[in-house]
């Protein structure tokens, strides 16, 4: 049976110290991949997005006194005027000044039977500042009382704080795991980008496209195999890539067996069987993680160029490639 074993880092940070080292190397093989999962996995952008809500939600407020007196201010926000965009008048589209300067449109849906107003669409210019953040640029997310998906969509979506903290944020996000209407789930982030300032410090995402489907058992005829697929790709550089840009290309896939079984909550477990996750340095260094193991449980990662046996890692520590609902990689 395989053995988890751990790899040294090179620094507490495990991050390469000099020119001396390979960006890429057994010593920081295991930062580095747990840092590049958790993007793959779509973490760092999701967290970007969900940060809209709460700037839709301060609005939503102002649209709401809006609605009600016609006259609206506060947040750093003065309500000018207001423009019905469907026939029915449900959509509106509403003009705030900026204290700061620059101005703010968003659209809001307002129905009595939904507790509207629910905004689903903001454009800033100027530097538009809400509360302590400044925001600039396009953001839209989805507003769904029935089972459909979840979209949202990004140009050049930026948020500046006093405290030098940022973030510019691009791309398409689709999630079809809400419709529940069917064995089949895709979520994905397409033409994506993710420059995040923190503490001083950059963590650049660009070029990032990921993908994670799924299909389960069902009846329904001429369907193609039940598993699971996850894909991804992109280039980072962060503080723990010591600012190198790192290239990372994944491709993995789970093919369900005929007998297996959902738990209660009708939840398969899965665990990935083939496929790669490789990543590559500008000085030609990297790895190639593999799950063809003995144990299901496991992993392996071989370095270029190394003679040594390839490290296993447990997939649970820390290490777990997503699968889309309804299957539990674990």
């Amino acid at each position: 049976m395989a053995l988890a074993i751990t790899a040294c880092s090179d620094s507490d940070s495990g991050t390469p110290q000099d020119d001396d080292f390979p960006i890429i190397s057994a010593g920081n093989a295991e930062t580095l991949l747990r840092e590049i999962i958790a993007i793959a996995n779509n973490d760092a952008l999701d967290a970007a997005s969900t940060r809209v809500d709460t700037v839709f939600s301060t609005v939503e407020a102002l649209v709401d006194q809006a609605i009600t007196a016609g006259v609206a201010s506060g947040n750093g926000l003065t309500f000018l005027s207001s423009v019905a965009v469907n026939e029915g008048g449900e959509n509106v589209e509403y003009t705030f000044s900026c204290d700061s300067g620059g101005t703010l449109l968003v659209q809001a849906y307002n129905d009595e039977t939904v507790g509207g107003p629910h905004i689903d669409e903001m454009r800033a210019t100027g530097a538009c500042s809400i509360d302590d953040a400044a925001y600039e640029g396009f953001a839209y997310k989805s507003v769904s009382f029935v089972r459909s998906a979840e979209l949202a969509s990004f140009e050049d979506f930026s948020v500046s704080r006093a405290d030098g903290d940022s973030m510019v944020l691009n791309g398409e996000f689709y999630d079809s795991s809400s419709e529940n209407r069917g064995p089949a789930v895709l979520i994905s982030w397409t033409d994506a980008s993710l420059v995040q300032v923190e503490a001083g410090e950059t963590t650049s995402i660009t070029d990032y496209d990921s993908r994670r489907y799924s299909l389960v058992q069902s009846d329904i005829p001429d369907v193609d195999e039940p598993g699971a697929t996850a894909s991804a790709s992109f280039t980072v550089a962060a503080p723990w890539t010591a600012g190198e840009p790192l290239g990372v290309t994944l491709d993995l896939s789970y093919v369900d067996s005929e007998d297996s079984v959902a738990n209660e909550a009708g939840i398969y477990p899965a665990q990935w069987q083939s496929g790669t996750l490789r990543v590559t340095a500008a000085d030609g260094s990297g790895m190639t993680l593999s799950p063809e193991t003995d144990d299901a449980a496991t992993f392996l990662v071989e370095i270029d160029g190394a003679t040594d046996a390839p490290m296993i890692f447990n997939w649970a520590d820390g290490f777990q490639v997503l699968c889309a609902p309804d299957f539990d990689c674990r």
